[in-house]
């Protein structure tokens, strides 16, 4: 195998050097400056994701008793798809 040559220890750029390197980037005007001095306060409105959050949970056994009567109706289905089908009655109402 061939010998290597040793490599040259990395440092940063001394300060002279990098003034160089300064003076060519342009510095980004800030997102805050961009906006206007004030903007009067506004209350968000509500979307129907927040609504769909604040919806109060359904219980377990109101569930199984909806799946049980809709196995009693005769829908067809397993034991989930009613299951399912019952839970997505009763979060909708």
């Amino acid at each position: 195998m061939a010998e290597q040559k040793p490599r040259a220890a990395r440092s940063r750029k001394k300060k002279a050097e990098a003034g160089a390197v300064a003076e060519t980037t342009v510095k980004r005007p800030s997102v805050a400056a961009a906006k206007p001095a004030e903007q009067p306060a506004t209350k968000k409105t509500t979307t129907s994701r927040s609504r769909r959050k604040l919806a109060v949970a359904v219980q377990p056994d109101e569930i199984a008793v909806r799946a049980y009567l809709l196995w009693e109706q005769g829908e067809p289905g397993d034991a989930t798809d009613l299951w399912l089908r019952a839970e997505r009655e009763l979060v909708a109402a």
